[in-house]
C-alpha cells in the first residue's frame, strides 16, 4: 500500500481547527481552505479564498500560518476575493522531505500558486487582463513583508501594490552562517512549547491584556502537529532565511504600518526601515507588531483610503 500524501494529514488538522477553535473566526477562516494540486508536485497546498471582489494576496510571516490573518482577513472579505496561503514550509502546508526549505523556495511556491488553474479559478475570469495576466495587490505581515517585497520585483506584471504589516527582514544584515548547534536546537525547542508562543505573542502586542484573546493564543500553536514542523523550521534557518533587501525597491505602490510600539523592531532596524522606505510608512499608535490583529477596522479603512487616493 502507498504511503499516505503528507497533505492529507495537513488537511485533517484545517479541519479539526474549523470546528474546535475557540475564535468563531478563526473556525470560518479555517473552513475556506482549499486544496490546490501544483504541476509536479504529489501533494496539495493550503490556499483560504474566501470574499468577493478585487484579488487580494495575504501573506504571513514566519512559523504562522493562514490563520494569522483571521480579524483583517473576515473584514476585507467584504469587499476583496482573499487568497491566503500559507508560507511554504510553515503553517499547514505538507513538508516532503526533499522540499526547498529556503527563501528560494518560498519564493517559487508563491510563483506557482499565482500560475496554476485554481488561481484563476478562484478569482475569476472578470479579472485577467488583456494579456492573459492576472492582477493581484499583496499584505505582507512581518516576514511575510520581505516575501511580499521580493514577489512584487519577480513578479511585476501581477503585482499590483503592496501593504507591509511591521516590515522585518528588509534591512537587517545577511546571516553569514547558522546557529549553533545547541542554539538551534533551544530555538526549536521553545518554539515548540504553547506557553512560550503565548509570552512571545502577547509580546507582539503593544497592550496585551486588551487586545490578545485566548482565540488569538491558541491559534498561534495549532499548526505545530503538522509532520515535518521542525525539520523544515531548522532547514530554513540554516539556510539563511531572507537575507538583507540592498536592491531599489519594486515599483508598485507601497504602504508600510509600523506599530509605534513594535517591541521586535528596536530603535536602529525602525530607523534603517525609515531610510529604506522613506515616505511610505505610516506609524500607528498603541500598536505593536500584529496591527491586524490589534487593529483590524482601522487597517481595513486605511487600505480602502489608499486604493481611492491612489486610483486619483
Amino acid at each position: 500500500m502507498p504511503d499516505q500524501p503528507l497533505w492529507l494529514r495537513s488537511r485533517e488538522l484545517v479541519e479539526e481547527a474549523a470546528i474546535h477553535l475557540k475564535d468563531p473566526r478563526a473556525r470560518h477562516l479555517a473552513s475556506a481552505v482549499e486544496w490546490w494540486e501544483l504541476p509536479g508536485s504529489d501533494e496539495r497546498w493550503p490556499v483560504a479564498v474566501l470574499g468577493e471582489g478585487r484579488p487580494l494576496l495575504i501573506i504571513g510571516g514566519f512559523d504562522g500560518s493562514f490563520l494569522d490573518a483571521t480579524p483583517l482577513a473576515i473584514r476585507l472579505a467584504k469587499q476583496y476575493r482573499l487568497l491566503i496561503p500559507d508560507v511554504y514550509g510553515f503553517g499547514f502546508c505538507p513538508r516532503p522531505n526533499d522540499g526547498d526549505y529556503s527563501a528560494e523556495g518560498v519564493l517559487h511556491h508563491l510563483e506557482a500558486l499565482l500560475a496554476c488553474p485554481a488561481f484563476h479559478q478562484a478569482i475569476g475570469t472578470s479579472v485577467e487582463a488583456e494579456d492573459g495576466l492576472a492582477r493581484v495587490s499583496v499584505i505582507g505581515a512581518s516576514m511575510g513583508t520581505r516575501v511580499a517585497v521580493d514577489l512584487a520585483r519577480r513578479q511585476p506584471e501581477r503585482i499590483e501594490r503592496l501593504m507591509l504589516l511591521g516590515p522585518v527582514g528588509l534591512t537587517e544584515p545577511p546571516v553569514e552562517q547558522p546557529l549553533p548547534l545547541w542554539l538551534e536546537s533551544l530555538s526549536l525547542w521553545l518554539l515548540n512549547l504553547h506557553w512560550f508562543r503565548r509570552w512571545l505573542r502577547r509580546l507582539m502586542h503593544a497592550h496585551a491584556r486588551e487586545t490578545c484573546s485566548a482565540g488569538e493564543l491558541e491559534i498561534c500553536s495549532v499548526h505545530l502537529a503538522t509532520p515535518g514542523w521542525k525539520e523544515s523550521l531548522r532547514r530554513f534557518g540554516r539556510s539563511g532565511g531572507f537575507k538583507k533587501s540592498d536592491r531599489p525597491l519594486p515599483a508598485q505602490p507601497i504602504l508600510a504600518i509600523l506599530g509605534r510600539e513594535d517591541r521586535l523592531v528596536d530603535k536602529r532596524q525602525r530607523q534603517l526601515v525609515s531610510n529604506f522606505l522613506g515616505d511610505r510608512i505610516m506609524e500607528l499608535p498603541a500598536c505593536g507588531h500584529l496591527p491586524q490583529w490589534e487593529h483590524p477596522q482601522q487597517l481595513e479603512d486605511i487600505w480602502n483610503d489608499w486604493l481611492i487616493s491612489k486610483r486619483g
